[in-house]
């Protein structure tokens, strides 16, 4: 398993983690998070259903 931060050429490389849920389910808010620099989503289906 790889470390979620690390250090390259003196600059700490930070992961950011987006979890998905109804308040984060709008295509809009998708972009939102994406531009705002998430690296990757979780999705969190312990308040909605398949």
């Amino acid at each position: 398993m790889s470390p979620s931060f690390s250090w390259l050429g003196g600059l700490l490389l930070v992961k950011i983690l987006a979890t998905l849920g109804p308040s984060s389910s709008s295509l809009e808010m998708l972009r939102k998070l994406f531009y705002a620099g998430a690296d990757g989503f979780r999705i969190n289906m312990s308040h909605a259903s398949i």
